[in-house]
Formats: structure tokens, C-alpha cells, sequence
């Protein structure tokens, strides 16, 4: 327990400094609180939809890795029939058995290695279509997500603008009355409002209204006279009586 000693008037004045500023500090700590809230909700808000864009961007990457690859197979492909037409033509002239045996080899290396492109295109050809229709029900879903998401976030984007703008004036309102305060009253409050927003309590038939606990009668009576400073034994408010 502290006190500030003074004379009774100057104490009275102090408390009523304090009284205007627990209500200040009190409109402002709800503002904070509102302001701490919001950005969460908007984390988890804006978090849905990302989630969905991730997996969508992941999606699109993937197909256009398919395409890249079957437009290279599809290339390759077109290459090795070119030649198989070619070879063909040639073996219709070539004169020697080895010769016709080497190019018959190649034509048949190069007639399996088509078949095997063929079947790589057609299970790439599955693999985009598969992608095509994820793709599909990730884009309906974002847009449902975003329809769904967007007055929420708009809405609080205009609350959290609205407090902002409210609670720089109210900061600076505190900050001036906190300013007039005694410099050893302002000493206590300022050790209190470092750990709680309420740090002014009213005491009434020898209790604090704060914590409920007894005041010893003294005590009582120094609040009641203003002559001091008195702060609550137990939860350390500074007190004050609403008659005095």
C-alpha cells in the first residue's frame, strides 16, 4: 500500500483527474481489445481463401508441367514417325543384307520407342484431365470461399479502420490528463495502469468495490477526508468514495 500526501482540496482534484481518466482508459482498453480480436479474425478469414489459392496455385503449376511435358513427347513423337516414314522409303533401296538388317534394327527401336511415347501421352492425357476437374472445384471453391469471406473482411477492415482512428485522439486525451496529474500521484498510477487499465476502485461501507476486501476503518476514513492518496491493501487501487 502507498500514499500521496496533499492537501484535501488538491487530493479531491486529483481524484477527480483520476476518475476522468479511468474512464478515458477504460473506452480506450476496449477499443485495444476490439483491435487485438479483429486482426485474428481476419488472419483466419484471409487464411481460408489463401489456403485455397495455395492449392490451387500448386494445381495450375502442375498442369502446366503436364502440358510442357506432352507437348515435348507429342514433338518427339512427330520426329521419330517422320523418320520411320523416311527409313521406310530407304529400306525399298538398299542393296546389301547388312545394311537392310542395321536399318531394320533402327525401325524397330524406333516403332517401340512410339508406342511407349503413345502410352505416355495418353497417361498424361488422363493425369490433365484429372487436374482439369480439381482445378474446376478449386476455382468454384475460391469463389465461394471469397463470396463467403469478403463482407466479413470488408466489414472489420472498416471497424479496425474506424477504432484506429478513434482511439489516437482518446491516446491523446489520456496521455493530457494523466499529464496534470501530481508527480507523486501520477507515480502511483502509472506503477498500477503498467499492469491493469483499472486502477481506481470505490470504497464503500469499509470495503473496496474493486475486491470485495475490508479496509481498515483508518484507512476508511483517510479516503473519506481526501487527505491522502490511499491505495486498497489488498488489490492496490487507488480509493476513492463517491460521496467525499
Amino acid at each position: 500500500m502507498q500514499s500521496a500526501e496533499g492537501s484535501e482540496n488538491g487530493i479531491l482534484e486529483q481524484i477527480k483527474r483520476l476518475k476522468e481518466l479511468q474512464s478515458v482508459s477504460s473506452e480506450l482498453h476496449e477499443m485495444e481489445e476490439t483491435l487485438r480480436k479483429y486482426p485474428e479474425e481476419l488472419s483466419v478469414l484471409n487464411g481460408e481463401i489463401k489456403s485455397v489459392q495455395e492449392i490451387l496455385a500448386e494445381k495450375t503449376l502442375q498442369t502446366e508441367d503436364a502440358d510442357k511435358s506432352k507437348s515435348l513427347l507429342e514433338k518427339d513423337l512427330s520426329e521419330k514417325q517422320l523418320y520411320i516414314g523416311k527409313a521406310e522409303e530407304r529400306l525399298l533401296n538398299i542393296k546389301t543384307h547388312r545394311e537392310y538388317e542395321a536399318l531394320q534394327k533402327e525401325l524397330t527401336e524406333a516403332k517401340r520407342r512410339c508406342i511407349e511415347i503413345e502410352e505416355e501421352i495418353l497417361e498424361l492425357m488422363g493425369k490433365l484431365e484429372t487436374l482439369g476437374a480439381e482445378t474446376g472445384e478449386l476455382e468454384q471453391s475460391l469463389k465461394e470461399k471469397t463470396e463467403q469471406n469478403a463482407p466479413r473482411i470488408e466489414e472489420i477492415e472498416k471497424v479496425i479502420g474506424k477504432l484506429e482512428t478513434e482511439a489516437a485522439p482518446c491516446r491523446e486525451r489520456r496521455d493530457s490528463i494523466a499529464g496534470g496529474l501530481s508527480p507523486e500521484v501520477h507515480s502511483v498510477y502509472a506503477k498500477i495502469s503498467g499492469k491493469t487499465h483499472i486502477f481506481l476502485a470505490e470504497a464503500r461501507s469499509e470495503m473496496c468495490m474493486n475486491c470485495n476486501m475490508n479496509i481498515p476503518p483508518q484507512m476508511f476514513n483517510e479516503v473519506l477526508t481526501g487527505a491522502k492518496i490511499i491505495q486498497c491493501p489488498n488489490c492496490n487501487r487507488i480509493l476513492h468514495c463517491e460521496n467525499a
